[in-house]
Order: C-alpha cells, then structure tokens, then sequence
C-alpha cells in the first residue's frame, strides 16, 4: 500500500514513478490508493478499447484501464513486471495498467512544466506536466482529466441506453 501523507516537503511534488516503455511518468501520491500486481481481469462486453475489464479488489470491483492505450500508444503482453496502480478521485476508483513501477519521489512545484502547446493533441491531452528527476523526463498524468473523461463517457452511454429502453 502506498503511503498518502502530505508532502513531507512543501512547495513539493510527491508522486509514484511509472514507465510506459522507456517513458517515464508519474501519478500525485494523493491520488495513488495502492499498487498491485496484475490479477485476473474480466473482460466487460461492450467497453471502450482502453478498457480491459474490471477486477475485484477485496470486495470491490474496479474497473481497469490499458493507459497505454489511453494515451495513444500501442498495447503491449502484461508481463511479471506489470502492475495496476488503483487512482482514487471523489470516491471513484480506477485501475492503471503500467509496465512498471518505480517509487516514490518528490520534485519541487517549480521545476514542473506545462507541456508546450505545439506538442498537445488529442492523444496526450491527459499529460498534465513534464519535469525532469535525475536524468529522466517525466510525464505527469492529469488524473482529474482522466476521471472526466470517463465520467462523460459514461453519462454519454447512460444517456444511449435510456433513449433505447
């Protein structure tokens, strides 16, 4: 389970580091409920392609989402080395599917970037920053964007179904 304290530094970033291929991210560690190892995901018909399905999670059921997928980049096998990080946002969870994680680190607030607009297009529009850590770029995730997104889809197939009923 992952710690949620504050920041032990103020004016600091804390987060869990992830890598999508040689790409590293990261994810706010107030967000971050835990990280797991993969486990049996069931297929949900009719989800949308970044949507691998849902697991069950001590009771509840989560679904799981392919951010690879999400974030326009090809999918890849699930390996030993992937994990699902559970995000947390107003009660809603949800399920990351990475290649990997890291670990915990912090970076201070002024040493994060917005991504320059040139390079935002749809598929990476859920890249809420870049810093560099060591010699790393990192791409942060922008979760609230994220569980937005999922909560328009969603009232979009509510909306579907009720006109069809």
């Amino acid at each position: 389970m992952v710690e949620k304290n504050e920041t032990k530094n103020p004016g600091y970033l804390r987060f869990v580091s992830f890598y999508l291929d040689d790409e590293w991210y990261g994810q706010d560690i107030q967000y971050i409920q835990e990280v797991n190892k993969v486990q049996n995901i069931a297929e949900v018909p009719g989800s949308p392609e970044f949507i691998l399905g849902v697991i069950n999670l001590r009771g509840n059921v989560i679904p799981v989402m392919d951010i690879r997928a999400r974030l326009g980049l090809p999918t890849k096998e699930i390996t030993k080395k992937s994990r699902v990080i559970v995000v947390e946002l107003d009660g809603s969870q949800l399920g990351l599917l990475v290649d990997g994680v890291h670990h915990v680190l912090e970076i201070p607030h002024d040493e994060l970037s917005h991504p320059p607009d040139v390079a935002m297009t749809d598929r990476n529009k859920f890249i809420q920053g870049i810093g560099q850590v060591d010699d790393k770029l990192m791409f942060f995730i922008d979760i609230k964007k994220i569980f937005q997104e999922e909560s328009d889809l969603n009232m979009t197939f509510q909306n579907k179904q009720a006109i069809l009923e």
